[in-house]
């Protein structure tokens, strides 16, 4: 451990937006992180918090008005280093729905981005992402869409390979994988939310490697993914997530970020 502690402004959390809103913008509730990144500035202003938004939604993705996925995940690495305002050493990554396989993604780029020292610990983080599609109906439909926001849902193949170097990195740092199911999810299924266990599951792992599973419950009855990120109970969860895998306010000498505060496996 460094002299100086655990240092609570080491750390930087990263939200990857899915996709934002509807077919209607500002009609049905904005998924996007905007709202929960400028409450956790003001509750931990220590923390750097950078919010990755995907700035389309169904429509212009459908129409094909959105920007490719790839330009703007390059994007989204330009801002987080622009963002940065100094090397941390524990960074968490938040990606919600279809924002987790872009963070995935971009958690693979920035190792080739962020200048050294490079962080020490990597926390990667997933709530009711279609790693297999969204396991429902839709699907059928969704299959025959060409734009690459919505084929990567698809390609899992790519994804496992995806998560195999992220496994890798482990071998130089240490590495919290914690996949997240949404219960009542109306969009994506648990056994879709759930695929990455499949891969993880009784494979050697580096020893700095631990991951986990959660279901998040909400208070909603019903549209529980697209109500996600404005639900008491749900952003109470997230809010004891990015605490406890991230260093206290304040900072700690005691403090073990790497330890077994969530359930966790090897």
């Amino acid at each position: 451990m460094s002299k100086q502690g655990y240092r609570s402004e080491d750390g930087a959390v990263f939200c990857v937006d899915g996709i934002t809103a509807g077919v209607v913008k500002y009609f049905t509730p904005d998924i996007s992180w905007r709202d929960y990144s400028h409450w956790l500035k003001q509750r931990r202003p220590d923390l750097t918090v950078v919010h990755l938004e995907q700035p389309y939604d169904w429509l212009e993705l459908i129409t094909g008005l959105a920007e490719p996925l790839e330009k703007l995940q390059h994007a989204m690495v330009d801002q987080i280093v622009t963002q940065l305002r100094s090397h941390p050493r524990y960074i968490l990554v938040l990606g919600f729905s279809l924002g987790g396989l872009t963070a995935l993604q971009l958690t693979h780029q920035l190792g080739h981005h962020l200048s050294a020292p490079l962080p020490e610990y990597l926390a990667f983080v997933t709530l009711g992402t279609p790693f297999r599609g969204t396991g429902r109906l839709q699907d059928m439909l969704i299959r025959h869409l060409p734009q690459d926001y919505f084929r990567a849902m698809f390609n899992v193949d790519s994804t496992q390979a995806y998560f195999e170097q992220l496994i890798n990195i482990g071998r130089n740092m240490a590495v919290r994988i914690l996949i997240g199911e949404i219960g009542g999810d109306e969009v994506v299924s648990a056994s879709s939310a759930l695929q990455p266990v499949h891969w993880l599951t009784g494979r050697p792992l580096p020893s700095g490697v631990k991951w986990g599973t959660f279901e998040l419950k909400t208070s909603s009855f019903f549209r529980a993914h697209d109500r996600l990120l404005h639900d008491p109970l749900a952003l109470g969860y997230i809010d004891g997530l990015v605490d406890g895998l991230l260093p206290p306010r304040g900072g700690s000498r005691s403090y073990e970020p790497f330890g077994q505060s969530l359930v966790e496996r090897e």
